[in-house]
This record gives C-alpha cells, sequence and structure tokens, in this order.
C-alpha cells in the first residue's frame, strides 16, 4: 500500500511537471527518428516533419523533408541542412483561432509565431503562422493562406507572459526555449520584462535581459519595467535594470519617472538610491519636487523629510499654485503637515483658487489636521478670516467632521466676510446640503440673517430647488416671507425659477409671495 501511494504521487509529480514544461525540440543528425512530428506531405505523398530554422536570430517554422528544413521567411523559400526537429507524442492538428495549446516556433520580438499546416493541392504543407496567415513552401516557391490549422499540444507549455508574472523561473526558461517572443505583450500591453520586475523576480529579470528583452518599453499607460519595479520598491530589481542600461528618466503617460513612483510607494531606500548613486545620474528638480507634491498627499512624512532635509523648498508651488502644506492637509495627514509647520512654511499663502492651506485643511474633513493649525501650532485663530473662510467652505462641501470641530473649537456659526456677507448656514442651504444645515441648527445658527443682497438661508434653499433643506429650515422656525434688496421672498425666488417642489413646501407653510 505504502509503495502504491509513492508510485501514485510520483505520478502526480510527473504529471504536474509535464504540463508545464517546454515542447520537446531536438538537433537533427541527418536523419528523421520515429518520434518525430508528422507534419503532412508532399504532393507526391512523401511525408514532411515539423521543423524550426534559426532565420536572423529568431527561430522559424517549416518542412522537414529528407535531410534539410524548409520554411518561408515571408520573401519565398529557403532551406538549410541545421534545424531542429519538434519529437514526442500527444500533439494533434484542429482549425481554430486560440493560440492556447498552439505549439509556438519562434516570433519576432512582440509577437509568436505558430506551427500551421494548409491543405494546398494534393498536399499538407506545414509552415508558421504570422497574423492571420500561415506561410509555408511548396514546390520551391513561398506561400501563404489565411486558410490553416493549428499544431496543438495535450501539454500545457509555458506561456512566457504567465510564468514571469508568476515568478515561475523554470517556465519562463522553457517559453524562451520554444522561441517564444520575449517582448509579447498582454492586453495592458505589458511585457514579461515587466511582470517580472513588478513582481521583484530577479532571476527571471536577468534571463529576460540576457535574452535582449526591451529594456524601455513602454505598456498602454507608458509605464516602463524600471518605474513599475521602482513603485513597487524592488530596489535589487531596479538596480540589476540600471546596470542593463534602462532608461531611469523615462517617464509614463502622467509625467512620472521611476523616482516619483517611488515616492508615491513610500519607498524610502529607492529614493536614497536615486539620489545618492551617481551612477544613475541623479534626479532632475522637476522630478524632485513632484515626489515632494505626491508624498505630501498620500502622507509619506519620511520622503517629505528626507527631500525637505536634502535642501528642497518646502513652500514649492505645483500645478494650481497647490503648495506640499495644501496637500497634505487636503490628504488628512496630520503628521505631515505638523512637520512642514515645523519648517515655517508660509499658512497665508492661496493657490489660484483662492483656497489656503487651512481651507484645504476643512476639505480634508479631519479634525486631527485642524487641531494640529489651531490647538497645537496656533498658526491659525478661531476669529480670522481664515477660520471663517474655512467654516463656510466645510458647511458648503459637507464635511461634517471639519464643521463640527470648528464649531466645538468656538468658530463662530454666523461666520461671514465682508465681500459677500453670507453665512455657512446660507452656503449648506445653497448646496442643499440639508445635513450640514441641521448641524448648524443645532448650534444655534441664525436662520433670518441676511447676506449683502438680502437674501437668507430659505431663499438660497427655495431658489436653487433644495426641498429637503427648505423643510428643515422651515420645522427649525425661519420667517417665511422675508424680502431682500429686491423685494423677492423665498417664495418668490422658487416661482421664478420654476420649482415645484420647494413652492409646494413654502404654501404648504403658508408663505406668501
Amino acid at each position: 500500500m505504502k509503495n502504491l501511494f509513492l508510485v501514485s504521487a510520483f505520478i502526480l509529480f510527473v504529471s504536474a511537471t509535464v504540463l508545464t514544461q517546454s515542447n520537446d525540440w531536438m538537433r537533427s543528425r541527418g536523419t528523421i527518428p520515429s518520434n518525430a512530428v508528422e507534419a503532412g506531405y508532399e504532393d507526391d505523398g512523401r511525408k514532411t516533419y515539423v521543423c524550426r530554422a534559426n532565420y536572423r536570430g529568431s527561430y522559424i517554422g517549416g518542412k522537414a523533408l529528407d535531410d534539410r528544413c524548409y520554411y518561408n521567411p515571408g520573401s519565398g523559400e529557403r532551406s538549410v541542412s541545421r534545424f531542429d526537429l519538434l519529437i514526442g507524442t500527444g500533439f494533434s492538428w484542429r482549425r481554430t483561432s486560440r493560440r492556447t495549446k498552439a505549439v509556438a516556433v519562434g516570433g519576432t520580438t512582440e509577437e509568436n509565431f505558430y506551427v500551421c499546416r494548409v491543405s494546398d493541392g494534393g498536399g499538407l504543407y506545414p509552415g508558421r503562422t504570422d497574423g492571420n496567415r500561415c506561410y509555408y513552401t511548396r514546390n520551391n516557391r513561398g506561400r501563404s493562406s489565411s486558410r490553416f490549422e493549428i499544431l496543438e499540444s495535450s501539454r500545457k507549455a509555458a506561456n512566457l507572459l504567465t510564468a514571469a508574472s508568476q515568478g515561475n523561473y523554470r517556465a519562463v526558461r522553457d517559453a524562451l526555449r520554444d522561441g517564444q517572443a520575449v517582448n509579447v505583450r498582454d492586453n495592458r500591453g505589458r511585457t514579461p520584462l515587466m511582470h517580472a520586475a513588478e513582481g521583484g523576480y530577479q532571476n527571471i529579470v536577468r534571463e529576460l535581459v540576457s535574452e535582449r528583452a526591451d529594456l524601455d518599453a513602454q505598456d498602454d499607460e507608458g509605464n516602463t519595467a524600471v518605474i513599475l519595479a521602482a513603485g513597487k520598491g524592488r530596489l535589487r530589481v531596479v538596480e540589476q535594470l540600471f546596470r542593463a542600461g534602462a532608461n531611469h528618466r523615462a517617464r509614463n503617460d502622467k509625467g512620472e519617472s521611476a523616482f516619483v513612483a517611488a515616492s508615491a510607494g513610500g519607498h524610502e531606500n529607492m529614493i536614497m538610491l536615486f539620489l545618492d548613486d551617481n551612477r544613475y545620474g541623479g534626479v532632475d528638480i522637476e522630478d524632485q519636487e513632484i515626489a515632494l507634491d505626491r508624498s505630501a498627499y498620500a502622507g509619506r512624512t519620511g520622503i517629505v523629510t528626507l527631500l525637505v532635509e536634502r535642501g528642497l523648498n518646502p513652500d514649492i508651488r505645483g500645478a494650481g499654485g497647490v503648495t506640499p502644506l495644501m496637500r497634505a492637509s487636503l490628504g488628512g495627514h496630520d503628521e505631515t503637515v505638523r512637520y512642514l509647520l515645523s519648517k515655517d512654511v508660509s499658512v497665508n499663502v492661496t493657490d489660484e483658487k483662492g483656497y489656503t492651506p487651512f481651507e484645504y485643511a476643512a476639505l480634508s474633513n479631519s479634525k486631527r489636521v485642524l487641531r494640529v493649525y489651531i490647538e497645537e501650532k496656533e498658526v491659525v485663530g478661531k476669529s480670522e478670516d481664515d477660520a471663517k473662510s474655512a467654516i463656510r467652505l466645510a458647511a458648503k462641501e459637507d464635511k461634517r467632521e471639519s464643521l463640527r470641530y470648528l464649531l466645538e473649537v468656538g468658530v463662530d456659526v454666523n461666520s461671514y466676510l465682508d465681500s459677500d456677507g453670507k453665512t455657512p448656514l446660507m452656503f449648506a442651504a445653497e448646496a442643499g446640503r440639508s445635513k450640514s444645515v441641521t448641524l448648524l441648527v443645532k448650534f444655534n445658527a441664525n436662520l433670518d440673517v441676511a447676506d449683502n443682497n438680502g437674501k437668507t438661508a430659505l431663499m438660497y434653499a427655495a431658489a436653487e430647488s433644495k426641498r429637503n433643506v427648505t423643510k428643515a429650515l422651515i420645522k427649525a422656525g425661519a420667517t417665511l416671507d422675508l424680502r431682500d434688496n429686491e423685494g423677492t421672498t423665498a417664495l418668490g425666488w422658487a416661482i421664478r425659477n420654476g420649482h415645484k417642489d420647494t413652492r409646494k413646501e413654502l404654501q404648504k407653510a403658508g408663505a406668501k409671495q
């Protein structure tokens, strides 16, 4: 019983091994072995066998007849006396457009060729695919056809893309031995080298590089193998690729280099490699600035610290005039905000939209970040315009955690700026933020205060068809018939703008035009 178990286990092991091995090719020695795979026959009935020959550095499939391999590279018939024969069992011919079981027989650097055959005249002629055609030879001439069969193997031949992505070194070797294209691409435009680099498989990267894989090929998003490896923190792979000659300044479609990808992933050791090793040509200031921006937003305080301590300006402005402090505040990263404030960065600077870092903090909806500004560093006063702008913005954008914190620490619930006179309640009402309206009412917001145009929160809600807010304000006791500077009431605004929903709510409550 024990021996039977061992035999069964051995069979399972061998079966699993066979399922992932390469197809068997052997060098011809002048005779056709008995286990050579039959390919077809000539018009005169002579049998032919599947062969492959080396043509300009790559394999190309054809027919073995007598002691030569005849093939068509696309320019006519050629033949050689030194070639390989496909041997073994478990092969079959099938008319199919699928290539999952097809026997590979070389290719270009980016496309695999497969063994095919064509019925022509009185014979069956093997060759190799290229796109949707089978190229073969007949009667000393090169030919091609769009109607052909594919040679399939019952064994699951190694797939180079799959093997590289899974870190299966043996399967990668088998696939390369089969002649599969080293730069073949998947549906995202990624090559085996990209998959191996991203996975950190150093031995596979070494093998693919030795097979002249394209170091700087880009996927559909513009990423190279170096960018993908850097983004995952694969330090040793990045070093491998750099030594092989990969371009460290390549950028993807977002304008990100490997340095930026490493910073976005939070890989400090990779950042130090780029900055410290002059063999890699240094890092552009532009890349460092982008990295600072991304790291601040992602809360990578270690990388932010590293870049600033290396001399990068912590107050640098990025796209839209946004500073690292603004990015860290918006990202809700109190530790990064705390560090940047310790470097005396400006808290009064505004971006192109007019927002300050503190307003970005309000948009983050993080009371931890707001607390750093108001309570820890005390760089924003509760009665300052910055605090007034922040509470209005929090109400408008429904950032209720920020709104509640600002109200709890004493920022005026009826804050307004002289430029417009609008309170947080008006902004929340106009935007239809019913939960923020409820919160403001709970903190005793003035329901009937008017802005510089004489409009109240109820008028804004009615004019913008915000039915739930209109109901909430009516329920809270807002005066229905106040008039703005033009003499228009809330009901008048609802009628003027054609909003039946708010009109009905106001009329039901007894409002008049």
